[in-house]
This record gives structure tokens, C-alpha cells and sequence, in this order.
């Protein structure tokens, strides 16, 4: 197992060799309290190094996911929160870290967010993104992908034209692509970052910090991102869910987008 260190194990100096999921599990309380069936990170990253995937030593961490035509809320705090301690362990371990968010400018009437004021509300939380996206960016991609017949592609190409809109599984599916490196990037994709760093190398593992509302969309985006990233992308993609404090009998129960 010798050829996956560099990547489950934190760098030979620094903060010593604890591998990433030990690291998760020791602090197992802190993230339990933040997210829904926090078992499944530890235990895919020890799968991902089980099957012999080569991952290169970088996670992108998505969260606050947000509508252009609200303002930042406790949601987009406390999912904020819990990807800061996700940031932590994976720093410690020696791993890069890209901080994404995601805007959906797409479905929407009308925007009012202000992004500076955003980023600013993001910062206070704890952790200020590397990168902003616009969601409204990947539709012209996601439009020429989804027509071009890939696998899974018939539901979503369906509703497109059934309504001559992109559906919101699709959309994921195409983000989770750009952001391995499957897909190449729109030029007008990120409102704010630098993404030459990011161009050089693809993460080897993404997670998202996303309410559990997004929990089946997540799911119905598993088709097409597996013929968009094959089933290695698939073992590296880790959607990870915070509760929806209104509704305190929901469920714990979420899934990997890779099962």
C-alpha cells in the first residue's frame, strides 16, 4: 500500500503520518454534530486506497451552496462551519485544500446576492472560499453534453426538451466533471479565485457540505456523472449532508453519489 501514501498519509513533515480517515474518526464527535452519517468519508477514503486508485494528494470541499435571489442565512452558516473542521483534518494530514462555492444563478428569477457581501459573510463563518462559481456558466456545456448522448444522459435530455431547461441533476453532474478535470471549464465559470493552481492538478477526492435537502437530487445525478467520470470518478466524489434543523424528525440516512 506503499504507493498510496502520499496521498491517504499527511506529507513527511509537518504534522506527522495519522492517514486522513484516523484523523476523521478521532475527531468523530465534532463531526457528527455537524453532519448526517459522517461514517461514509472515513470509510470511502479507505475504500478508494483499497481498490488501488492512484488519488493525488487534493480535496475540493463545496459548500454554502446558495440561490442568487437570497441573502446568506444560518444554512449557509452552519454548513460553513462544517466544512471549515473538514479543512482542518485534511491540512493537518497534509493535503491540499480547494474551498469552492457554487451559486445558483440559473434558477432564478431574479438575483440580489451580492458576492463581495457574500464572500464577506463566508469569511466570518470561518472559512472564505478559494473559488466562486456561477452555476448559470455550465449551462451551455451541460446543454452541448447532454445532446451528445452520454451514458445517462436520456432523462436529462428528455427534460431538456420537454422544457428547454437543464435539470438540476444534470448541472451536477456537470460540475462534479469540471471540477475532476473531466470537462474543461467554462471561461466565465468562476465569478472569483484564481484557477491556475486548480487547472494543473485535479482533485483526487470531492466532497460537498450540502443541506439534506439536496440529498436526492444528489442521488438522481448519479447516472450521468458516472458516464461523464467512469466509476473511479464516481469513488471520488463524496456529497455529505447537514440536518435540516426545522424538521427535527428527519432522518440520518444519505448515501455516496459513488454506490
Amino acid at each position: 500500500m506503499a504507493q498510496f501514501e502520499p496521498w491517504l498519509q499527511s506529507a513527511s513533515t509537518g504534522c506527522g503520518s495519522m492517514p486522513v480517515a484516523r484523523r476523521l474518526n478521532a475527531r468523530r464527535g465534532e463531526f457528527e454534530a455537524h453532519l448526517l452519517q459522517f461514517d461514509q468519508l472515513a470509510s470511502q477514503i479507505e475504500s478508494l486506497a483499497e481498490s488501488g486508485s492512484n488519488g493525488r494528494p487534493t480535496v475540493s470541499i463545496e459548500y454554502a451552496h446558495i440561490y442568487s435571489d437570497e441573502e446568506p442565512n444560518d444554512e449557509h452558516r452552519r454548513s460553513t462551519e462544517a466544512a471549515c473542521l473538514l479543512a482542518d483534518v485534511f491540512h493537518e494530514a497534509g493535503w491540499k485544500v480547494s474551498l469552492e462555492v457554487l451559486i445558483d444563478d440559473y434558477n432564478v428569477e431574479q438575483s440580489v446576492l451580492d458576492v463581495t457581501d457574500f464572500q464577506a459573510f463566508l469569511a466570518n463563518a470561518g472559512l472564505a472560499p478559494d473559488l466562486i462559481a456561477s452555476e448559470i456558466a455550465l449551462v451551455p456545456l451541460a446543454i452541448t453534453t447532454i445532446e451528445q448522448a452520454v451514458p445517462g444522459a436520456k432523462s436529462a435530455c428528455s427534460f431538456l426538451d420537454r422544457t428547454g431547461k437543464v435539470p438540476c441533476s444534470a448541472l451536477i453532474a456537470i460540475w462534479y466533471a469540471v471540477r475532476l478535470g473531466k470537462l474543461t471549464a467554462p471561461a466565465n465559470l468562476y465569478l472569483r479565485g484564481d484557477v491556475t493552481e486548480r487547472d494543473r492538478s485535479a482533485p483526487g477526492l470531492l466532497i460537498g457540505v450540502l443541506p439534506e435537502k439536496y440529498s436526492d437530487v444528489e442521488r438522481s445525478a448519479r447516472s450521468l456523472t458516472k458516464g461523464l467520470v467512469g466509476s473511479d470518478g464516481l469513488r471520488r466524489i463524496a456529497p455529505m449532508f447537514i440536518a435540516d434543523l426545522s424538521d427535527p424528525s428527519m432522518s440520518a440516512g444519505t448515501s455516496s453519489i459513488g454506490d
